[in-house]
């Protein structure tokens, strides 16, 4: 699984007032860093992932932590993963 950041989705995220690590309601200058930073990065392998990020505790039944949720806060320690992985 991957997951693609193209314009739309980083203009619903700087809507929504953050991107990954500001969560919903944040700070709208932080979103629009981490808004802008996706779309230049563009993909990440996710799966991968799943057994290093701290934010989801059932690795089996990881989707179960994403459903319903278009952003999600994470915590500092899984973003700074993510993003080492993108540079």
């Amino acid at each position: 699984m991957k997951i693609k950041v193209d314009e739309k989705l980083a203009e619903v995220a700087v809507l929504g007032g953050a991107f990954f690590g500001g969560g919903g309601g944040g700070d709208l200058k932080l979103g629009l860093k981490h808004a802008k930073l996706a779309i230049e990065l563009g993909e990440v392998d996710f799966k991968p992932l799943i057994p290093k990020l701290k934010f989801i505790t059932n690795k089996k039944k990881w989707s179960g932590h994403l459903m319903g949720k278009a952003m999600r806060e994470i915590p500092e320690e899984d973003y700074n993963l993510i993003e080492g992985l993108l540079n």
